[in-house]
């Protein structure tokens, strides 16, 4: 049995949950029941180049990077 839970799922960039670009979602369904579970954003272009972007400036950084701040 499924549980809904009418979530949207963003994407991860630069240690941040961000909107995609394109502002596209899609739903995410249960494989076996096909119930709904949440909403998960779709990646396009521009989304890969701000994350291509960021992870050459943490790359470039003196300082050790920690997504999670520890």
């Amino acid at each position: 049995m499924a549980v809904a839970t009418d979530r949207e799922y963003g994407i991860f960039i630069n240690a941040e949950l961000v909107e995609p670009a394109s502002g596209e979602l899609r739903d995410l369904a249960e494989p076996a029941t096909g119930d709904p579970l949440g909403q998960v954003a779709m990646a396009g272009e521009a989304d890969i180049d701000r994350a291509v972007e960021a992870g050459v400036l943490v790359s470039m950084s003196p300082k050790p990077f920690n997504p999670f701040g520890l």
